[in-house]
């Protein structure tokens, strides 16, 4: 990741267990995501449950798809909302780089 240009990438998502570990200004894959050039990573800060980290993709692809200009912080807050608590550590995601951003279709 680290050899890589990714500035044509306005978002990038890990759905894996600590992708994030130690938050936006760790040495991790959403941070470097962000130094390589995307303008947005999320990724979880600890272990994330597979089966609520991948229903919370689900719903935060649809509110990006929605298109209601949703910045992406809204997008994440709503996707939790939808997903429920019933998942273990799926709020735990964090989101680097432009937190405002908002994608169009």
């Amino acid at each position: 990741l680290a050899s890589l240009d990714l500035s044509h990438l306005d978002l990038v998502i890990f759905l894996n267990c600590f992708s994030a570990y130690g938050g936006e200004n760790a040495d991790n894959l959403p941070s470097v995501a962000v130094a390589r050039g995307a303008k947005t990573a999320i990724g979880f800060r600890t272990d994330a449950e597979a089966n609520g980290a991948a229903l919370w993709a689900k719903y935060l692809f649809e509110a990006i798809a929605a298109g209601e200009n949703i910045t992406i912080t809204d997008a994440c807050s709503a996707a939790l909302t939808k997903a429920g608590s019933g998942y273990v550590n799926i709020a735990n995601y964090e989101i680097c780089g432009d937190k405002y951003l908002v994608l169009t279709n």
